[in-house]
């Protein structure tokens, strides 16, 4: 791929963690994940070590730890953190200003957060903070979505490559790798895809939408979506992209 306060809910619902870890490819949010997983499986899950202390910063529910099994099987600590209590979250936080002293983390995650954070430089800088010297983490966001004021909290930023880089390499980081999501077919195809809901919430006669949406569907949705994958690796430059991922390090010494 081309240059992409406590709240104990008990315990974890391991059943769960082994129903979501391995991607459906038959799920389109899984499908755009892919490359992310592969980044980390790549960066994260080969650094794991037993006594490691790992940081999923805006971990989301258990549902969305993807890497759980794989970070507590390796006799690693893990600590999750989140804007929302939620089953799985450590402690709800603000990543402005994270709960925790410096230099307390081997191995942090920020997978798909920066983009809902009003100030992702000043977050860079805590990340910094919280790792210790040596300390990788792993950051991954979107350059291309749909979702720009939907959800809570909303999409403030989606971000190039340089954009994301420079958050990083501003607080004090070296960057190890950069690989994108997906080139410019990956882009078109999803862009093509969300045609469907914008079909489908539009005003249009009812008895047309029940003709065009299905046709739409398995237009964008699977045949273009398809080939357009297939063929994304003759975008050799990579220069759009779905988004970024990144694996960064703090200096050993100043």
């Amino acid at each position: 791929m081309a240059i992409d306060q406590a709240v104990d809910f008990g315990k974890p619902n391991v059943e769960l963690c082994h129903s979501m870890h391995k991607p459906s490819l038959r799920n389109d949010r899984e499908q755009s994940r892919l490359s992310i997983n592969q980044f980390i499986t790549a960066q994260a899950v080969s650094r794991l070590t037993a006594g490691m202390k790992v940081l999923d910063a805006g971990s989301g529910n258990l549902s969305e730890q993807t890497f759980r099994l794989e970070i507590l099987a390796s006799g690693a600590t893990l600590t999750t953190c989140d804007a929302k209590a939620n089953e799985g979250v450590d402690h709800v936080v603000d990543l402005h200003a994270l709960p925790f002293p410096d230099a307390e983390f081997d191995l942090l995650l920020c997978v798909q957060v920066l983009e809902h954070i009003r100030n992702p430089d000043h977050v860079c800088a805590e990340f910094y903070r919280v790792l210790k010297p040596g300390g990788v983490a792993i950051v991954t966001v979107p350059q291309i979505t749909h979702t720009l004021t939907d959800g809570a909290p909303p999409h403030y930023f989606n971000f190039t490559r340089y954009a994301l880089e420079t958050c990083l390499t501003d607080a004090g980081f070296k960057t190890i790798a950069l690989e994108s999501q997906g080139g410019a077919f990956c882009v078109a195809a999803h862009m093509l895809h969300y045609t469907v809901p914008v079909i489908r919430e539009s005003k249009i006669p009812r008895l047309l939408k029940t003709i065009v949406v299905p046709v739409c569907r398995v237009m964008f949705g699977l045949v273009l979506k398809t080939f357009f994958k297939a063929i994304d690796h003759l975008d050799t430059k990579q220069r759009s992209s779905l988004g970024w991922n990144i694996c960064v390090s703090k200096p050993a010494t100043p």
